[in-house]
């Protein structure tokens, strides 16, 4: 019995094919690829909700966590740091930092102010995945 979920392409497969979604070798993403999926994954779940498919309240938190993830994906692919970390306000000030000495320019508030935002409340990029931090600790509320 083959796998439910990985299985080997069907023979002679080409880009009329719909049926599945291929990952790994060849197929990968790139970096920026992924972060895109996360975006597309968010607009989708939003549509859906505000179609009146979905309820919001059900989704907040998978919504909330892919675009978060989306931006940290985004970040790393323009400042691509050294540490790998979750920490949106470093790469968020990486970033910054790069447009600043690489163009002479400021990042403009209408991007930093969300980022911030996300930064500050979902640190360790675990507030949207569990109902705990770490240590078993309760999420601070959104205020």
């Amino acid at each position: 019995m083959s796998p439910a979920i990985f299985q080997e392409p069907p023979p002679n497969v080409d880009e009329t094919w719909t049926h599945g979604a291929m990952l790994g070798g060849m197929i990968g993403y790139g970096d920026e690829d992924l972060a895109e999926s996360y975006f597309l994954a968010g607009d989708t779940l939003v549509a859906a909700i505000a179609n009146g498919d979905a309820d919001g309240r059900e989704l907040v938190n998978p919504v909330m966590y892919v675009y978060r993830h989306g931006i940290e994906l985004y970040l790393k692919c323009i400042v691509r740091p050294e540490q790998k970390n979750h920490s949106l306000g470093s790469l968020l000030d990486a970033f910054c930092r790069h447009i600043q000495e690489g163009y002479g320019e400021t990042v403009p508030t209408v991007i930093t102010k969300p980022i911030s935002e996300f930064a500050k409340y979902d640190q360790r990029s675990d507030v949207f995945r569990y109902e705990t931090d770490r240590n078993g600790k309760n999420h601070e509320p959104l205020v």
